[in-house]
């Protein structure tokens, strides 16, 4: 006898960039996001947070940044309750090290190929893959700062705190809304993808811009992101549904802002 497939609801969401902003933007950032971690520990199955989670994160081999500490401990409980939650790190998350996943939260540095109700979902960040096979590599100097022998010589050269300020002085200047380029690549990538029959549904996130393409009877999503517009994917009743946080007793709503669908 097969044993059918338990009910999904899934919650993905990236882009969050906490501590990237002002003080009062960032904790009305983190209130908003929190809210939304107590929504989905009532109402959903899994989490799964597509990457650039903080606007900068870089662990030290006995150390961690101590910022957004609320949303870092509320990941933690959920966890520590058993709840499911997958870390896609991002291009903002090059540094992380196993803080999370000492803590129970699944980290993957990559890309997940899943299968929900005899979907092929390929669930990532977005900024790029090592896999040449996919055929979408990492820019240059992310490769570099990825590299484990240059995180390595960085932090033994330089101080937790001198180090850490580093890293956040290159989040400042580094831009936080992609080029309209970078944004026509990537779309224009995972619609090659889905064209290649290399799976049925691609979720994405990095961009900060939300798309829902149907393509063949297959299907692109972007998440958008969560510091400005509050828009996020929910996965229930085997589909995905863009919606949009509202912080009311409704707590989300169908996202207008979407692109609409292309055939």
């Amino acid at each position: 006898v097969q044993t059918p497939e338990p009910d999904r609801r899934v919650m993905l969401v990236a882009d969050i960039h906490l501590g990237g902003f002002s003080k009062s933007k960032n904790r009305e950032i983190e209130a908003d996001f929190i809210q939304l971690l107590d929504y989905c520990r009532t109402y959903c199955t899994q989490l799964i947070i597509l990457g650039d989670l903080f606007d900068y994160w870089m662990e030290y081999p006995n150390s961690r940044p101590v910022f957004a500490e609320a949303t870092v401990n509320k990941l933690k409980e959920l966890a520590q309750d058993g709840f499911p939650v997958l870390y896609i790190t991002g291009n903002h998350d090059n540094w992380m090290r196993d803080f999370f996943s000492k803590n129970g939260i699944e980290i993957e540095h990559e890309y997940r190929l899943v299968t929900w109700d005899n979907q092929r979902v390929l669930l990532l960040h977005g900024d790029g893959l090592a896999d040449p096979d996919w055929g979408r590599m990492r820019p240059k100097l992310h490769r570099f700062l990825r590299n484990p022998y240059f995180i390595d010589m960085y932090q033994k050269l330089l101080p937790e705190l001198m180090g850490l300020w580093l890293m956040k002085w290159f989040s400042k200047i580094s831009s936080i809304k992609p080029s309209r380029s970078s944004r026509i690549r990537l779309d224009e990538w995972c619609l090659r993808i889905l064209d290649q029959d290399k799976t049925d549904v691609v979720v994405c996130g990095h961009h900060h811009y939300t798309r829902d393409i149907n393509s063949s009877g297959k299907r692109y999503l972007n998440t958008g992101n969560f510091f400005n517009d509050r828009t996020l994917i929910l996965y229930a009743n085997k589909s995905f549904h863009p919606v949009k946080w509202n912080g009311t007793e409704e707590l989300i709503e169908a996202s207008p802002s979407f692109e609409a669908s292309k055939s």
